[in-house]
């Protein structure tokens, strides 16, 4: 018996038993269509957050108060450590000529009513360069004008989401609402965006030196810069830590986050998802080579007879293992093949429709899946092939 002729008889044999070859090339379909889609829609998810972070500007640096290696928004208050004040923000914005826009913030939650409406949102007191350090438009009136950080006047600028709960019938431009029970003039609205889970649509924003008082803030909550087209965030970086480290007595009891380091913290972030998502993809890959590991050591008992003939007339154990070993790589194939064409098919448009972006398959993934799937069969097959091939003739026979 020529090899030629034990694939013959490989695919005659799979062709016997078509229930059970469907469902392990079902199986093998569907782990590797998981694995693969899983990484699509990771890097698509990836790319959508990315794409949605750098929408908000270019060369953006922001500085918070408390010194922490952790890279975030959320700002670290220490005992001793000195305060972010709007000095600081004013000295910033007029030593590092990297910086076009310097916006200082204070924080907090208020209740915002007018009446009879009104709720607890986020409040942020903020400067007119607010929009253009985050890149947000005001869909009606103007936001906060250009004034004195440390005096600013009473109006204030509405989320559109927080006008229309507030004035749902009327145009919300000069009325008057009350924060946290001081009264000011709403002069806009701006439009509906997020920014990194935080809904900017839901929120009031009022001048600093206001929202320092109305927060009873002694210090900023954080100091929001950006530079000029194509300026580099980790530079930027750099100039502000050394004008605050100056300002600050030579201490770093400050963090400054610049737009690359936050951009690598999601990618790695997200990437680490990703990958622990297609490793639990991956397991049902394995089940799946158990599964034809299982069918193959059942076909070998079935085949016993048919085995110890083949021997008896000659044929090599060589001959009968390769045999077998078609039998488990096809299954594994084929169900790699449909597994990696539907993951191909469904992650466009499955992303478009999640994400608003194509979730891409990058071919590393495709050839990865395709391989594990292909030693798995090998894998699963082996143990049966060796099996059948150690078959004594004279005892096969004898059992028929």
């Amino acid at each position: 018996m020529i090899f030629p002729e034990a694939v013959r008889s490989a695919f005659a044999s799979m062709l016997d038993r078509k229930a059970r070859v469907a469902l392990n090339v079902l199986g093998v379909a569907i782990g590797t269509g998981a694995v693969v889609l899983l990484v699509a829609m990771g890097g698509g998810a990836r790319d959508a957050v990315l794409n949605e972070f750098n929408a908000f500007g270019s060369g953006i640096v922001v500085a918070q108060p408390g010194h922490t290696e952790t890279l975030g928004f959320s700002p670290s208050f220490a005992g001793n450590n000195m305060p972010i004040t709007v000095d600081d923000a004013l000295a910033v914005a007029r030593r590092v000529p990297g910086i076009e826009h310097s916006n200082p913030v204070a924080a907090g939650t208020a209740r915002v009513e007018a009446k009879p409406r009104g709720r607890h949102v986020q409040v942020a007191g903020v400067t007119s360069e607010w929009v253009h350090v985050w890149n947000v438009p005001v869909i009606a009136g103007t936001f906060l004008p250009p004034a004195d950080p440390k005096r600013g006047p009473r109006v204030a600028c509405l989320g559109a989401k927080l006008a229309r709960e507030l004035f749902p019938r009327e145009n919300p431009l000069g009325r008057f609402v009350r924060i946290g029970g001081t009264r000011f003039r709403v002069i806009g609205v701006i439009s509906k965006q997020l920014m990194l889970g935080l809904d900017l649509d839901d929120m009031a924003y009022i001048t600093v030196d206001r929202g320092m008082k109305l927060f009873d803030q002694r210090g900023l909550m954080s100091l929001e810069m950006s530079g000029g087209p194509g300026a580099d965030s980790r530079e930027l970086k750099a100039e502000v830590t050394a004008v605050l480290k100056a300002r600050h007595r030579n201490h770093v009891d400050f963090t400054v986050i610049s737009q690359d380091d936050m951009l690598d913290t999601l990618s790695t972030v997200l990437g680490a998802i990703t990958k622990g998502l297609a490793a639990i993809a991956a397991i049902s890959l394995v089940v799946s080579g158990v599964g034809i590991a299982n069918t193959m050591l059942v076909t070998v008992n079935e085949r016993r007879s048919e085995v110890g003939l083949k021997l008896a007339l000659g044929a090599t154990p060589g001959v009968v293992l390769f045999e077998f070993l078609v039998e488990a790589v096809a299954i594994a194939g084929t169900g790699s093949f449909l597994g990696l064409g539907a993951a191909v098919l469904a992650a466009g448009p499955l992303g478009r429709a999640t994400l608003g972006v194509p979730a891409p398959t990058p071919p590393w993934i495709l050839l990865l899946a395709a391989g594990v799937a292909l030693v798995l069969g090998v894998g699963a097959g082996i143990w049966p092939a060796r099996s059948a091939s150690r078959i004594p003739p004279a005892e096969a026979l004898r059992e028929e």
